[in-house]
């Protein structure tokens, strides 16, 4: 529960085969249009400006008028279009807004079919507001929501369907400025609803907000807000370079740097490494840049993608350079191979670093000594042989041979562990310094067709992009 009271409040839906937000969080904004009057009456504020940038026609620009009461308006959640066509309470107009990550370069394509319901359903008088929900770029389906709610009037002989004004387009970066604003206005109580919805947003979807850029005199805390956002622009570019699912950023807790936070960007067909983490360096007590981890072959399917697949080359040259090259700058680059041990579905256990000079810059020859004697499962019987290869058929091959038995004593022999999962891989870290993403974010003045433009996201992917050239055969 995190201590938090009002959890149920926020988490109300099961969360199997959907995103978390997309139901959770317009059931948590219906509730809190339906119970805080100045939000609703600035929300609508906001539909308008929307409304009037959008349209070119004067009639369907006109603004919603806010309501004088409780009866002069109705706010729904998951409405279907058989609920919202009652001809006894027909609008004379129906408004489409899809709330989106960011406004994409082009307009969204349509759906293929309507929005089974929609998110959010408010009636102002003669005006019925359907609001879209998206935590990625999709298919647009709210206008063919709107356009099956007038054909169902239709059918129920309403002789004046409504017209629709659909699609508005939004992101949730703009409607948490709203939230924000009103929650100043109300005089920032920690203990009221909208605080607490405001943390938790703030918790779970870090990448919605608002950040300012990166700035090394800013203190640590204001330099992490912007990392979620760096992290959502790197998913995005990703997954527009190289075809991935857009898949929302995970932040995950760790011993770290300012509190402690990765921010894990999926690869799920990069085939030698499944995701790359963001998490944030440390100079002097200050930001100091963000590194960005690469896990290469960490795993038994992604070690024999890279060491015995087709497309990566034998020269490992690579993995001693200590520079990369890459559209936007050269970044750091350190390459330290590891052992790594892992139990019941592969989760990590503990690991082992290996001095880069005691591993061969061949990868056949790395394939052979290494991997394939130790990429499998060794059973408890098994590991005073696993130890000797270690320590004695390859002697100096790690680093620190007494941690490394310090720590299989303590998670593996003392434990009632019978085996292990064991594998050879590279942990790469590329360094993007504080000082060149603020020059980046000084760049980074947005676009006109409203494209997400995030430099520094740029310069971050180029670099993955680079490593991923160097890794393969051209």
């Amino acid at each position: 529960m995190h201590g938090d009271k009002r959890l149920n409040f926020f988490e109300h839906y099961a969360q199997t085969d959907t995103a978390p937000h997309e139901k959770n969080v317009p059931r948590t904004l219906a509730i809190l249009l339906e119970n805080d009057p100045l939000l609703l009456d600035r929300f609508i504020d906001w539909v308008n400006e929307n409304l009037r940038a959008s349209q070119t026609d004067p009639k369907d620009a006109e603004s919603i008028p806010k309501p004088t009461g409780l009866e002069g308006r109705e706010i729904g959640f998951l409405q279907s279009a058989a609920s919202l066509a009652d001809p006894e309470n027909a609008p004379m107009r129906i408004v489409g807004l899809t709330l989106m990550p960011f406004k994409p370069s082009e307009p969204p394509r349509p759906g293929k079919a309507a929005l089974p319901a929609a998110d959010i359903a408010v009636h102002f008088g003669d005006d019925l507001l359907l609001v879209e929900t998206q935590t990625a770029p999709a298919a647009e389906r709210v206008t063919e929501l709107a356009q099956s709610v007038r054909a169902l009037l239709e059918q129920s002989g309403e002789k004046h369907p409504p017209r629709v004004v659909s699609p508005l387009r939004a992101t949730w970066e703009d409607l948490l400025c709203v939230l924000e604003d009103v929650h100043r206005l109300e005089g920032e109580s920690e203990r009221s609803a909208l605080g607490h919805c405001l943390r938790y947003l703030d918790s779970r979807y870090p990448q919605w907000r608002r950040a300012d850029s990166f700035d090394i005199a800013r203190a640590p805390l204001d330099s992490l807000k912007r990392v979620p956002r760096l992290a959502a622009g790197c998913a995005y570019l990703l997954a527009q370079q190289y075809g991935l699912s857009f898949v929302p950023v995970k932040t995950v807790k760790y011993a770290g740097a300012f509190g402690g936070l990765l921010w894990v960007v999926p690869l799920e067909n990069f085939g030698f490494a499944r995701e790359v983490e963001l998490s944030v360096e440390e100079k002097n007590g200050k930001f100091g840049g963000v590194k960005a981890t690469l896990w290469v072959a960490n795993n038994k399917e992604q070690g024999f993608y890279f060491f015995g697949g087709e497309k990566i080359r034998d020269d490992l040259s690579w993995t001693r350079s200590v520079e990369l090259k890459a559209q936007g700058g050269s970044v750091g680059l350190t390459i330290r191979p590891y052992v790594k041990f892992s139990h019941i579905l592969g989760r990590y256990v503990t690991q082992a670093y290996c001095p880069p000079e005691k591993v061969d810059l061949d990868r056949q020859v790395v394939r052979k000594k290494f991997f394939e004697p130790l990429a499998r499962k060794w059973t408890r019987e098994e590991w005073p042989e696993l130890r000797r290869f270690l320590t004695e058929t390859h002697p100096g091959l790690l680093e620190n041979p007494e941690g490394l038995q310090y720590e299989f004593e303590r998670l593996f022999e003392k434990s009632d562990r019978q085996f292990t999962y064991v594998n050879f891989g590279y942990e790469a870290i590329l360094r993007f310094p504080a000082a060149e993403l603020a020059k980046l974010d000084a760049q980074s003045v947005g676009k006109a067709d409203g494209k997400p433009d995030d430099k520094a996201a740029e310069w971050i992917v180029n670099a993955i992009g680079a490593l991923k050239a160097e890794i393969e055969k051209a």
